[in-house]
């Protein structure tokens, strides 16, 4: 003997509007945990993305780990920080400017070499992968600490 489930079409549509309601709440307590929101309120990206982008990036912004999901690009204006499109929502672009970059040192990031930029003390620490940080030295050397 079988049983048989009534369903509709709302049993489909209702797990769907689940996983995105969850999938937006989890976008929001990383984008507020790391302190993305706090870097997008200083410095939110105006302009267009540089031309060169190293795709697929990993970084550690304060205690969130943002694993080959990020797009990274450096020009004379600064460092810009964008996700991948799945991952934007509470994410928008940064671009931090050069003068606000207080040092760059080296570090590790789980087992890879990283880069490590303080953004002063009000700001979370930012990580970076070093293969996607390599143009960053045009414009950036290492251990530079700006008034």
């Amino acid at each position: 003997m079988s049983v048989r489930v009534a369903s509709n079409g709302w049993m489909g549509w209702g797990v769907l509007v689940l996983f995105f309601g969850m999938w937006l709440f989890v976008s929001y307590i990383i984008a507020h945990g790391g302190g993305w929101i706090r870097l997008a309120s200083r410095y939110r990206a105006t302009g267009p993305a540089p031309r060169s982008l190293r795709r697929f990036a990993s970084a550690q912004l304060g205690v969130m780990s943002y694993r080959a999901c990020l797009n990274v690009g450096v020009d004379e204006h600064g460092l810009y920080l964008v996700p991948m499109w799945l991952f934007r929502a509470f994410h928008p672009s940064l671009r931090i400017p050069w003068s606000e970059i207080r040092a760059r040192t080296k570090d590790r990031l789980f087992f890879f070499a990283a880069e490590r930029f303080d953004l002063g003390p009000e700001m979370p620490m930012l990580l970076l992968r070093s293969r996607a940080t390599r143009d960053v030295d045009a414009y950036l050397p290492f251990s530079t600490r700006n008034p």
